[in-house]
């Protein structure tokens, strides 16, 4: 019989950096299912001026949407044998804290993975544009004025910005802003903050190849992280369920010894869902050629 682990389950983990963090930060509820209330990006209008006297004032919808919502169970399970525990670690928990760490990655790999499926949905192909950061350019100013207190962000896999490093128009506005790219045109040493400046967003965000692919990526309005859903528009959160609020994704660990397999096990669990709120606050974009 399996039993819960609190310790494992509030253990600190070194994680890969998951982006789901910043672009849809966790939002705790309290059941499984249901719905939930936001913001919409509409909800912005334009103020009213010159209204004639007793003129009638003009009144905009300031109101929330929503959707419904599902937690779903992810759950990764770790075993190891006996002779490992023996012969690779101290004692038994020091072997459990290691599989209960690599459950809490698998989980957010999971989650950072449902993300980027929503996100990269219906690109616009710029990918033979004479001036791919110019075309981002663009789309990142048109997504300021539609939150224009976020942060606008690109995101792209490893594979994307290492490769935008050696396209010849962005080499261009390097050279122009004074950018150091290196003996002989070599840019491998720009950073994601240096990139920022050159496409326009206020941040670049690299995540990893095997989940953000290999030819596309998105521009995101970033959440404040300290603001509610229903008090600004947001382009997406990570509804997970939980018990009681935690900081993050809120994990269950359970362990229990396997006499049929000899050895141990751990299985680490999440319950959440990744919820698009407004989907009018992201652009994604097909950049390099399959």
């Amino acid at each position: 019989m399996a039993t819960k682990r609190p310790d494992l389950a509030a253990a600190e983990y070194t994680s890969t950096g998951y982006l789901h963090r910043i672009v849809a930060p966790a939002l705790p509820v309290f059941q499984q299912g249901g719905t939930l209330y936001y913001l919409p990006a509409s909800a912005r209008t334009t103020a009213q001026k010159g209204r004639a006297s007793l003129g009638e004032v003009t009144a905009a919808n300031f109101a929330a949407e929503s959707k419904v919502f599902a937690c779903q169970e992810i759950i990764s399970r770790k075993r190891m044998g006996y002779a490992e525990v023996t012969q690779g670690y101290s004692d038994l928990l020091t072997a459990e804290l290691d599989m209960a760490a690599a459950g809490k990655d698998e989980v957010e790999a999971a989650i950072e993975t449902a993300l980027a499926t929503e996100l990269l949905k219906t690109p616009e192909d710029i990918s033979a544009s004479a001036n791919i950061p110019g075309a981002i350019e663009e789309i990142a100013s048109e997504l300021m004025d539609k939150a224009p207190d976020q942060e606008v962000a690109l995101i792209l896999s490893s594979k994307v910005f290492t490769a935008l490093k050696s396209n010849e128009e962005i080499k261009a506005r390097m050279r122009n802003t004074g950018i150091a790219i290196g003996e002989g045109g070599d840019p491998r040493s720009v950073t994601a903050a240096q990139m920022a400046a050159i496409f326009g967003v206020n941040q670049v965000l690299v995540g990893k190849t095997s989940i953000w692919g290999t030819t596309s990526g998105v521009l995101a309005m970033l959440p404040h992280r300290e603001k509610a859903q229903n008090q600004e528009a947001q382009l997406a959160r990570v509804v997970t369920y939980t018990a009681e609020p935690v900081d993050g994704i809120p994990f269950t660990c359970e362990s229990f010894e396997d006499n049929t397999l000899k050895g141990y096990v751990v299985d680490t669990i999440a319950q959440a869902s990744v919820v698009i709120l407004n989907a009018a606050l992201k652009h994604s974009v097909t950049i390099l050629d399959a």
